[in-house]
């Protein structure tokens, strides 16, 4: 029993090519899209190129590419897989961090907590300074007038000692008389 074939017409740097495989459709249309992209970097790189060269340098691109990448495939093949007690020592790290993150978060709110209780002293105290600044200047004025008050009363005193003085003076004489 043969597969199926697929076909598809593509084009590729301005010709169309009939292409055929087992791959679905969509691939195949992938491939060739793929193709004509890199043609186009390369005639756009150079336009002097004839297709023919454009086809070679393209090839060898792709060649590079394809190279680099089973190159990248072989040294993941080659890599050694993590051992269990590599993995247990990276996840018992891994839970070390996370326990100290939440020690880290919990001091944080712990700080965050004390920040806003000290931003609300400080406005407590900024509060009751201008409350002691308001009862300080109503005492600076209680003080003015109490002061006018004394500077009338000793006005006051001395107008009275000096009529007491007159009067004094006042009853000698009728005394001595």
């Amino acid at each position: 029993m043969s597969e199926k074939k697929n076909r598809v017409l593509i084009r590729i740097n301005g010709q169309e090519y009939p292409i055929a495989g087992k791959e679905s459709k969509e691939y195949l249309i992938r491939v060739g899209s793929y193709v004509d992209e890199k043609m186009q970097e390369v005639s756009r790189l150079n336009r002097q190129l004839s297709v023919s060269q454009i086809s070679v340098l393209t090839a060898i691109n792709v060649a590079d590419e394809m190279l680099k990448l089973r190159d990248a495939y072989e040294t993941l093949q080659h890599t050694k897989p993590p051992t269990n007690e590599e993995l247990s020592n990276v996840k018992q790290e891994l839970d070390q961090k996370n326990g100290s993150l939440q020690q880290e978060k919990e001091y944080s709110r712990t700080l965050q907590r004390k920040l806003n209780n000290v931003k609300q002293d400080q406005e407590k105290l900024r509060e009751s300074n201008q409350q002691l600044l308001r009862q300080l200047r109503e005492k600076d004025h209680e003080l003015v007038n109490a002061q006018e008050i004394i500077g009338d009363l000793q006005e006051q005193l001395y107008e009275n000692q000096m009529k007491v003085a007159t009067l004094e003076k006042q009853q000698g004489q009728t005394a001595e008389a």
